[in-house]
């Protein structure tokens, strides 16, 4: 476990360098002040607008913090050369991926602490009641999303180029937050066979990260989802990161350093 917090305090200290945590800072400043402007005009009754705004803006940032963060780990390694020390050492290649991809998301950890100080501040001033157990479990399965995201973004890193890795990587994310409704509309449509059998196919192979997505419910203060709903979207994730990881790590392994 040392060996992987080394490397993962690595990228919290990059990350802090190259600025993200400032511009989520800066993003989460201007949430605040959209919120005074709600007040000067006392127009408290959006708080709704408010809570969908500001946590759709944490959870792309986020997302874009990981994608940022775990596609330029192993390109910037090899083109420092800080990669060949650090493996001459007794540091395994599997501890320096697992290190990487815990390092990920804990720069991104911190980075959604800075939006959701700025959130609650919002929530304060407007003084309606959260849901606490939804939202809670809205911040659980983000974070679950982030870990496919990461494990994604990782192993593609060790198929392709860094511009190559970014490009697929954010067209995932994209892809993955409009799948879902793809396939609702589209299976009970009138597709020929071969389609809807791809669309069967869609479903199970590709992470559906909108489906972990509870922010419409903290939105408008539903109820909580069962906890079989939990345990089944964080068993499903862990296959996929599981996959991407070993993924990664095969590549990764065979790489001559």
């Amino acid at each position: 476990m040392r060996k992987v917090w080394l490397i993962a305090k690595t990228i919290l200290i990059e990350a802090v360098r190259r600025k993200e945590i400032y511009v989520v800072a800066l993003i989460s400043a201007l949430l605040i002040l959209f919120v005074g402007v709600f007040r000067f005009f006392g127009i408290s009754s959006l708080h709704k607008f408010f809570r969908e705004v500001s946590l759709t803006v944490m959870n792309w940032a986020t997302m874009i913090i990981v994608i940022l963060l775990a596609a330029r780990q192993l390109p910037r390694e090899f083109e420092a050369r800080t990669i060949y020390p650090l493996l001459a050492k007794p540091v395994s290649r599997l501890h320096f991926l697992v290190g990487k991809l815990v390092g990920t998301l804990l720069a991104a950890a911190i980075a959604y602490v800075v939006f959701m100080g700025a959130f609650f501040i919002g929530e304060l001033q407007i003084g309606v009641p959260l849901k606490w157990w939804t939202f809670l479990q809205m911040i659980y399965l983000r974070f679950v999303a982030l870990a496919i995201l990461g494990a994604l973004t990782l192993m593609l890193s060790t198929l392709m180029t860094h511009s190559a890795t970014l490009t697929v990587a954010f067209l995932f994310f994209v892809f993955s937050e409009q799948i879902t409704s793809f396939i609702r509309v589209y299976y009970y449509e009138d597709v020929g066979e071969w389609m809807r059998r791809l669309l069967v196919v869609l479903n199970y192979v590709v992470p559906q990260l909108a489906l972990g997505d509870l922010t419409i419910k903290v939105v408008h203060d539903w109820p909580p989802v069962p906890a079989w709903v939990l345990g089944f979207w964080t068993v499903d994730a862990a296959v996929f990161v599981a996959v991407f990881f070993a993924v990664g790590f095969l590549m990764f392994r065979r790489r001559e350093i």
